[in-house]
């Protein structure tokens, strides 16, 4: 799978990171010129591309109380099965520039895929995975990789 993505920081970013982040954050964003969002993070959050715009969402579920799948990530398979269709799923882009699993990070060519969902008034995304392929099982050990946007 991802467990974590990397985007280079704009300073136009600064308000819209300040509802997910404290000032030391993002203090520390603006220092390293990138930001990594962890699902493993107190509040994970994803950056998705909105046209020309960066905005931020709630990455997946780990809350029972949450009426939304319990997890980070959707399969392409599921999605293909139509078992998101009762949350409205919509296609949207990650522009990560950079992707982490089991602490092996590796660089991305194209945008990674994802589906931002709702229900009940809760917005959030979550990352779309595919089998991996056998470069990527063997560069970090994971059947699942992201599914990037196609290149034309």
């Amino acid at each position: 799978m991802c467990g974590s993505v990397a985007i280079k920081y704009d300073a136009a970013m600064k308000e819209d990171l300040a509802k997910f982040f404290s000032p030391e954050e993002i203090a520390r964003f603006e220092q390293n010129g990138e930001i990594v969002f962890a699902y493993w993070d107190k509040r994970p959050v994803l950056p998705v591309r909105k046209g020309n715009e960066i905005c931020f969402f709630d990455w997946g579920n780990r809350d029972d109380a949450v009426p939304l799948p319990k997890t980070g990530w959707a399969r392409l398979e599921s999605l293909l099965e139509k078992k998101w269709d009762r949350f409205k799923p919509k296609v949207v882009l990650i522009p990560a520039v950079r992707g982490c699993e089991k602490k092996v990070w590796f660089e991305l060519t194209a945008d990674i895929k994802a589906v931002l969902v709702q229900k009940d008034g809760i917005e959030r995304v979550y990352m779309i995975t595919e089998a991996a392929t056998p470069e990527y099982k063997e560069l970090t050990k994971h059947e699942r990789m992201p599914r990037l946007m196609e290149k034309n």
